[in-house]
């Protein structure tokens, strides 16, 4: 180690570039990559999208290379999995193998669960490309791109990169949810018998003249075998049955001599009219029955009068083809009232759900996934509100099983008027609300189709984007078409069959009063009902940020849709917190977690007090009276109570103590001469600079009061908090702090008189490095003394919250930035005199210790999850 300081300085100095390139480079090659616990389970008995017994799956989630587009390689990687703090594409391939037999099959591949972007190619063919969130696609392999009995290589690119106005999902306003890219659920390929049934659909329809109804079944033959579909001596027979849950044959009907064109493809369809069936209702279990289509092969006699039927399992040509599907017996309609289910009123309870958790965005297990429909139960909702993305089948198929209506939208969020008039943006909604709906329409819990969030009502600038996607749904499913827009006592929602009234949630807002009618065109539904909340705030109900104050404005809320003419329901939101769609600026850079959260349930998955009260009223119609407490804003007075005790302190301090008075008056007036008494010894009292540091801190406490309590909803404090503090825990507590004014002042007394006291240790160092002798006491009383022009903030403090709310907050900023380069000024002067150093000597030692401090500081906060965050994907992934 060279002993030359200098040298020695030097030679750290290149260390510490050195280290902050090697984070740097840690970070460019880090990202935060899920991988999901277990592959999620197919569900069965789903229509197109399920697998039948005739039918093969070759199961593709495992050995996937993972390349960034940068190049950078992320090693083997299983599906599902997802990855964010990252911005781009990854690339994932792998091989896999289709027996010589298979190519009397026809395949297709499955993709389910996927963000935002997707493009696939197999064996250098590109086979298609999507946008979408958490949506889902099948492709139909050419048996002219397999290759059967070698390697077939099938490359995925996955983007999570946006466009702002183009395509949808947008990413919206810094409210909107952390995009994620990745693959949610499986990946796999199905091959199918060449003549087979391409799709099953079921639906019950009711009968106009009588209670009694029927299921109507529409199915998609398929011939792809054309020496078969051009044979004169082949029919053949479709059979459709229905079954109980215990899969008991209820009724079934045969049709025969099915002929297929030279286009290979039939739609046909079947009518069952079952007696005494029980019908779907919002209860656990539902009552769900089974439809089975099968397809035999017939093949004619010579004589034409007798058909031998080929029942072979399978046959080398795939003659015999099963596929299920799921009903539940149940009719849904919108009348000007409202919703009615089975021809009985129903008044909707509806809660929002995100289909996402904490730090795993969309990658939901199926017992989370179980857990969340129970929980939902427990309360009393009888609906679901799938908010800005679709739904996974999982819980979709759960909802059915629960008994739960679910209403799905498309990711359109916040989106003015121009972009929804966008040409690019409406096929790329268009898209995306076809998809998800010929995916989900099987669902018997589907009560409704959503094409937008947040938006404005139909009008003459966004006509085309309601009329287009209005008509889509409407030709696609029978099932009522909404959107949502921010509530008003009269609205036009045609061309949709009914809309949701959103109400904005404001924490300042101390009391919100409906109006007594909402007049319009078509029924509706208030929607948003839910309040911030301060994580861990227990206090009473008139704190408007408590957990009191949220199930209070809540409950007063549904109490009074339920008086209110023209609705037909209320939505509150929202389920849970989920820590990755934060309403704030700080999750999309740096940020933890929702400062400000609107969950019943938190993050943790425990139930708030709302949780408890609304079940309470919704299952037994009564509610325990929550506790008052005490409002938050009372606090203002104390703070200027605290502020004018220290002004009298100060007065009366310099009243009767004449060295003080002296001290601070030669403080203001003459600092030199003051410095160097210090220097000499000639007088010092440690009392009265402990005195000055606690008047000092106290003022710019007050003065840091007033801005946090009045910008505590700001984008910039809520940056400034997500920014710092990484941990959960530890910025729930001092978001806490910010909305407790008292609370709030103690900590940063607190805070501000310790750096005082450890801002003096640097004074102690820099006469250490400079070879000069400076005592820890002349050092506190250097820094302290030459900042007591802060005082001024003793008596700005108490009027700082007034001034902040006024837009007067840029004179104290003026003001802390004169008296701070003042003080430091002199305190820079007196050292130079006393070391006979130059200034700008002086002035680089001086900065260069906190420069390298909150430069660490930086590298740590900033760097230090991409690091744990890559070697665990690397130990965990890679090497094990």
């Amino acid at each position: 180690m060279p002993q030359n300081p200098n040298i020695r300085s030097a030679f750290s100095f290149l260390i510490f570039l050195f280290l902050i390139s090697t984070v740097n480079a840690v970070e460019e090659s880090g990202m935060r990559l899920i991988k999901g616990n277990k592959t999620v389970n197919l569900i069965e008995g789903r229509g197109k999208w399920s697998q039948s017994e005739n039918d093969y799956r070759i199961d593709l989630t495992d050995k996937w290379t993972a390349v960034r587009s940068d190049g950078e390689k992320l090693g083997e990687i299983n599906i599902p999995f997802f990855w964010d703090d990252y911005e781009g594409k990854i690339d994932i391939s792998r091989t896999f193998t289709l027996p010589d037999s298979f190519a009397n099959y026809s395949s297709r591949l499955i993709v389910d669960g996927f963000a935002q972007y997707i493009a696939i190619t197999l064996n250098g063919a590109n086979l298609d490309s999507r946008r979408g969130d958490n949506a889902s696609l099948q492709i139909e392999l050419n048996p002219r791109l397999l290759r059967y009995g070698s390697d077939n290589e099938i490359v995925i690119t996955l983007d999570n990169r946006l466009s702002l106005r183009k395509n949808i999902p947008l990413s919206g306003s810094i409210y909107a949810k952390r995009r994620y890219g990745g693959i949610y659920s499986n990946v796999y390929i199905i091959s199918t018998p060449l003549i087979a049934i391409a799709d099953l659909q079921a639906q019950w329809s009711e009968s106009d003249t009588t209670s009694d109804g029927c299921i109507i079944v529409n199915t998609e033959l398929r011939n792809w075998s054309h020496q078969i579909a051009d044979s004169s001596e082949t029919a053949y027979l479709l059979k459709t049955e229905m079954l109980d849950p215990s899969s008991n044959i209820i009724i079934s009907a045969n049709e025969a001599n099915i002929r297929f064109p030279s286009s290979g493809i039939i739609n046909h369809t079947s009518v069952l009219t079952p007696v005494n069936v029980e019908k779907w209702k919002l209860t656990i279990p539902s009552r769900l029955y089974i439809i089975r289509c099968s397809m035999f092969c017939q093949v004619l006699t010579p004589d034409r009068t007798k058909r031998r039927l080929i029942s072979d399992r399978i046959t080398s040509h795939g003659f015999q083809h099963t596929v299920e599907t799921k009903i539940g017996i149940r009719s849904i309609e919108l009348t000007s009232q409202g919703f009615s289910l089975n021809g009985e009123r129903l008044s909707l309870r509806c809660v929002s759900y995100a289909n996402n958790q904490r730090e795993r965005g969309a990658l939901v297990d199926e017992d989370r996934t179980e857990s969340d429909v129970q929980k939902i139960k427990e309360l009393g909702a009888n609906a679901v509100r799938i908010m800005q993305g679709s739904a996974s089948m999982q819980f979709l198929d759960m909802c059915d099983r629960y008994g739960l209506l679910v209403f799905e939208e498309l990711p359109v969020f916040q989106a003015p008027d121009p972009v929804l008039s966008d040409h690019e943006l409406i096929r790329s909604a268009s898209d995306q609300l076809e998809a998800m709906i010929l995916r989900d329409r099987q669902f018997t819990c589907i009560a409704g189709w959503g094409i937008g969030s947040q938006i404005n009502p139909p009008n003459s600038n966004n006509e085309a984007y309601y009329k287009t996607l209005t008509q889509l749904a409407h030709k696609l499913d029978d099932r009522p078409v909404y959107a949502s827009f921010p509530i008003t006592d009269e609205f036009k929602a045609d061309p949709l069959d009914f809309a949701i009234l959103e109400i904005i949630p404001d924490c300042d807002t101390e009391e919100l009063q409906l109006p007594h009618v909402i007049v319009g065109d078509k029924p509706a539904l208030v929607g948003s009902v839910r309040r911030f909340v301060l994580p861990g705030n227990l206090g009473g109900y008139v704190d408007l940020a408590s957990e009191a104050g949220q199930a209070d404005y809540i409950l007063s809320l549904i109490k009074q849709t339920e008086q209110l003419k023209g609705c037909a329901g209320v939505i509150i939101g929202d389920f849970a917190d989920w820590e990755g769609a934060v309403p704030s600026i700080s999750s999309p850079l740096k940020g933890t977690g929702n400062l400000y959260t609107t969950g019943i349930f938190n993050s943790s998955q425990k139930p708030r007090l709302a949780f408890q009260h609304i079940k309470e009223y919704w299952t037994t119609g009564r509610v325990q009276p929550l506790a008052r407490g005490k409002s938050p804003h009372h606090d203002g007075a104390l703070i200027i109570i605290v502020g004018l005790a220290l002004i009298i302190f100060l007065f009366l301090a310099a009243r009767r103590n004449n060295i003080f008075k002296l001290n601070l008056s030669r403080t203001f007036t003459s600092s030199k001469s003051f410095f160097y008494d210090i220097s000499g010894r000639r007088f010092f009292q440690i009392g009265q600079t402990i005195l000055i540091a606690v008047l000092i801190s106290g003022g710019l406490a007050l003065v840091g009061t007033g801005w946090l309590y009045t910008n505590r909803n700001s984008y910039p404090l809520d940056w400034l908090l997500g920014y710092l503090f990484g941990n959960s825990e530890t910025h729930h507590r001092i978001a806490t702090m910010i909305w407790q004014p008292m609370y709030s002042l103690s900590f940063l007394w607190g805070v501000l008189f310790l750096f005082i006291w450890l801002f003096s240790i640097r004074v102690v160092m820099l006469f250490k490095i400079l070879g000069k002798r400076c005592s820890l006491s002349q050092g506190i009383a250097y820094v302290t003394w030459s900042q007591a022009g802060y005082l001024i903030f003793l008596p700005i403090g108490m009027l700082s919250k007034r001034l902040f709310e006024a837009s007067y907050g840029w004179l104290i900023g003026i003001l802390f930035i004169l008296i701070t380069v003042w003080s430091l000024h002199r305190l820079v002067v007196i050292i130079v005199q006393q070391t006979r150093r130059s200034v700008l000597v002086i002035t680089i030692l001086w900065l260069i210790g906190p420069v390298i401090v909150l430069t660490c500081l930086f590298i740590g906060l900033e760097y230090t999850h991409y690091i744990s965050d890559y070697w665990g994907f690397f130990w965990g992934t890679i090497c094990v």
